[in-house]
């Protein structure tokens, strides 16, 4: 076949959570009980390898803040690692080079069911 959706994600719909029909604001989420933006300032770690990530990375303190959305090398961490021409990396599939870096993200928020 020459269908060009062949292993991709199907086609959906975005979807604007509102709690009653009385309540709808037209395409405006953030106008919604039901929906909370998380972006902003949070709290960031910085690994130059994922084999450096401590087993309690939970429970370490956190270095460095940077805003969501964003990515990690925009805010001075690493390098930038796509390219329009090769990869900066071995491809290797299904090898992952040793020197893989890894960011860890935290931010706290309040929940209140409804």
């Amino acid at each position: 076949t020459n269908s060009p959706f062949i292993n991709t994600t199907p086609h959906h719909a975005y979807f604007i959570p509102f709690a009653t029909q009385d309540k709808l604001a037209p395409l405006e989420r953030e106008q919604s009980s039901l929906f909370t933006l998380l972006n902003g300032e949070w709290q960031f770690n910085y690994f130059t390898s994922v084999m450096d990530l401590p087993e309690d990375f939970l429970s370490q303190p956190f270095e460095h803040r940077i805003p969501v959305p964003s990515n990690w090398q925009t805010q001075g961490f690493d390098q930038h690692q796509y390219t329009n021409i090769n990869y900066l990396f071995p491809f290797e599939p299904p090898y992952v080079p040793h020197d893989n870096p890894c960011g860890v993200y935290q931010r706290t928020f309040h929940y209140e069911p409804k």
